[in-house]
């Protein structure tokens, strides 16, 4: 609606619309020309955006939220050499480092506006971690464990040992149970201050132990297999063993201590102190022993949880 009569016009425009800008020019002898353009006042956009998390480990995906107003054409520079043009891009980095993003904004050939997010992604490298395990075996059974990282960090360490429990601490003592043999998968996991957190997984096979003592009741010192010709308990991981047999009068006739390879060493074949044969008949037996892991001895069962140290058996001639 506004007009000038000078050689170069100048106008400030208020609204957002396209305008036909018309130009007639006139010389002294009254010929004109017209010449008419159209001019066309853009908005001007304004960049933004957002995404969650500004710190990660390798390889590590950034969603971004365009938030942006009046823009059709977006250009995205992720500070690491790599841009997009989509409209809610997201990036995986692949090398460690810290990167500014910004996003470059155009509605057309003309307006444009930029944003460069004033919080910059931190990229880490997840840690290495591995560690070792020490059996201790100055007592049976080898139940005792001790774990170690390979590197001491102020780092959050959880692991577990692979029977339903769990430790803590940059070292760990673990003791599994008795009844526990085989392989075990031991994890430890670790909580970093930058969010890299890592694991790393193990076995550890524990050796197979079974201790115990079996008393017979009877045995045949003149016939039969060489097994029954002498009465011999059984047992396993023995470290201490003593036995005494006396007669129904009281009478010691025989005792023995001997241990081979964690089990009695000999037997009686009927004879007494003096090298007499006894005769057939009952005899008494007791018995002390102690087993490898330092438990006692409780004794043969003669019923549900109860135990006897001292019984008979019967010599068959």
């Amino acid at each position: 609606g506004n007009t000038s009569t000078a050689l170069n016009g100048f106008e400030y425009y208020q609204g957002l619309a396209k305008y036909p800008i018309q130009l007639i020019a006139t010389n002294t002898f009254y010929c004109s020309d017209t010449l008419v353009q159209t001019f066309e006042i853009l908005n001007k956009p304004i960049a933004f955006f957002s995404f969650l998390d500004s710190s990660g480990c390798l390889p590590y995906q950034v969603d971004f939220t365009n938030s942006s107003v009046g823009g059709s054409k977006y250009v995205w520079y992720f500070g690491d050499g790599n841009q997009s043009t989509d409209e809610n891009p997201s990036h995986v980095y692949t090398t460690p480092g810290i990167y500014h993003v910004t996003l470059f904004l155009q509605p057309g050939n003309v307006c444009n506006d930029s944003f460069t997010h004033p919080r910059p992604i931190k990229i880490d490298e997840k840690v290495g971690l591995t560690f070792t395990h020490e059996l201790i075996e100055d007592k049976k059974p080898y139940r005792e464990v001790i774990f170690k990282t390979s590197a001491f960090n102020n780092y959050n360490y959880v692991w577990e040992f692979g029977d339903g429990t769990k430790g803590f601490g940059e070292s760990t003592f673990h003791r599994y149970a008795e009844k526990d043999s085989g392989c075990f998968n031991v994890v430890m996991f670790v909580n970093t201050s930058n969010n890299c957190d890592t694991s790393f997984i193990d076995s550890i096979c524990l050796p197979s132990y079974w201790e115990g003592l079996y008393v017979p009741n009877a045995f045949t010192p003149d016939y039969g297999s060489e097994e029954v010709r002498v009465f011999k308990p059984a047992g396993v991981e023995l470290i201490s063993y003593h036995i005494k047999i006396y007669n129904k009068w009281g009478e010691l006739v025989w005792e023995s201590n001997g241990l081979q390879n964690g089990s009695p060493a000999e037997g009686w074949n009927g004879v007494d102190l003096n090298g007499v044969p006894c005769m057939a008949g009952t005899y008494i037996w007791d018995i002390e022993a102690a087993f490898s892991s330092g438990k006692t001895w409780d004794g043969m069962e003669q019923k549900k949880d109860n135990f006897y140290r001292r019984g008979s058996l019967n010599l068959i001639r």
